[in-house]
């Protein structure tokens, strides 16, 4: 056909007219083959300021110029070849700095097509950072959309292997704070700021934290949100999210000696996951029948108990995120207990949350089963830790034997 016609013609340097520059590399093209195709061109060559000498290119790479003078030639492009979305981008910039409205539809639609969660952050990024706003306002819609549906931003940027920049990530929520969905940016910042220690080498820990998001240029009402907020989702937002309750359990070793009331008054144990997480009850051993019973016959193997869950950030100095009391009745003796929190609670990923198991006086005297677990349960690529660093745990035993939790 006449356009591969023409670019074999400017491919041999036959009656080609102008030349671009890119490093040590010259181009050799048409001039009205150019000016066809793009009105950027048009004015360059034929314009009242025509280049009569050869045009220096300094923000394109000379591959992707290549391919890019190719499409301006023939109007077609095989973008399937290209495996790195950088250079899907590089040459959506080229369509964009030249006019060439067909090249960047083709850009768009191929991201469209063959975008997963996992690189639509990435796509935003390295749009935002080349003025490319088509492209970031299309993923960004795209963002809501999988923040609307469950995905947590939070998670896939610590699943995937790119890192957002800190002008991207302010762009991002400063474009999200009045949205219905803020907790899951809030997840976002959060896991960025974890990674940012991770890259320098700092501990991820309360202070550490801290001075990341204190380098953040955020607003001062987004800066109060994640540093206070306890991010406590109400029953609305579970019936719209659809979570997947996942029972987590550790291994069981041994039994230990058990909790007596009234030794002591309270339980606590450390618990951490490694992704964001929704917890909707933790399970306890429950009441051992007393072995100064008489008659067995005549006892009865149900009770209430009343205790009370206070769940704690421990990177936040102890901030309290859940405190409740529980009464559950008709409780058998010698059985697992289920405590449903009434508000299910986001768990940060790498952050140990304190629980603590409290009892009434009219628990005095009555004992607790104790057992070592292992320290992690683990589904997929998902993992709590049970107290791993607890030795009194480890040899003293736990109550806590299991959550009912999803990740995000």
């Amino acid at each position: 056909n006449f356009e591969q016609r023409f670019n074999d013609l400017r491919k041999l340097n036959k009656f080609t007219d102008c030349s671009f520059k890119i490093n040590d590399c010259i181009i050799n093209c048409h001039k009205l083959v150019l000016a066809a195709a793009s009105p950027v061109f048009e004015a360059m060559f034929y314009g009242v300021l025509a280049e009569t000498s050869i045009v220096k290119i300094s923000d394109i790479n000379v591959n992707i110029f290549e391919y890019f003078i190719d499409f301006v030639y023939t109007g077609n492009i095989d973008l399937k070849q290209f495996t790195r979305i950088e250079d899907i981008l590089d040459l959506f910039y080229c369509g964009q700095k030249y006019m060439i409205n067909n090249l960047k539809q083709f850009c768009i639609h191929h991201l469209l097509v063959n975008f997963d969660q996992f690189n639509v952050l990435k796509i935003i990024d390295i749009a935002f950072n080349m003025d490319l706003d088509e492209i970031v306002l299309t993923f960004q819609l795209i963002l809501k959309h999988l923040r609307v549906f469950k995905n947590n931003c939070g998670n896939i940027l610590l699943d995937s292997d790119f890192h957002l920049s800190k002008t991207c990530l302010s762009f991002i929520v400063q474009n999200s704070l009045n949205e219905e969905y803020v907790d899951n940016i809030l997840c976002l910042v959060y896991a960025w700021c974890i990674i940012e220690c991770e890259q320098n080498n700092l501990n991820i820990n309360t202070n550490n934290l801290d001075i990341i998001l204190n380098d953040l240029p955020l607003s001062l009402d987004f800066y109060n949100k994640i540093i206070e907020r306890n991010l406590i989702l109400d029953e609305k937002k579970i019936i719209e999210n659809n979570f997947h309750w996942i029972f987590c359990q550790p291994i069981q070793y041994k039994a230990r000696r058990p909790f007596l009331i009234g030794d002591e008054m309270q339980f606590t144990t450390n618990l951490s996951t490694n992704r964001f997480t929704i917890l909707k009850s933790i399970f306890i051993n429950g009441r051992l029948i007393p072995h100064t019973l008489i008659n067995i016959d005549s006892f009865n193997h149900c009770y209430n108990e009343n205790i009370s869950i206070i769940i704690a950030n421990k990177f936040k100095s102890q901030t309290i995120c859940y405190k409740r009391q529980h009464i559950i009745t008709n409780v058998e003796f010698n059985s697992n207990i289920e405590i449903k929190l009434e508000q299910n609670i986001i768990l940060f990923p790498h952050t140990s949350y304190s629980i603590t198991i409290e009892w009434d006086n009219d628990s005095l005297g009555y004992e607790y089963a104790r057992n070592t677990f292992a320290n992690y349960a683990k589904f997929k690529e998902f993992q709590i830790n049970f107290d791993s660093e607890n030795l009194l745990i480890y040899e003293q035993g736990s109550i806590l034997n299991g959550i009912i939790c999803d990740y995000l």
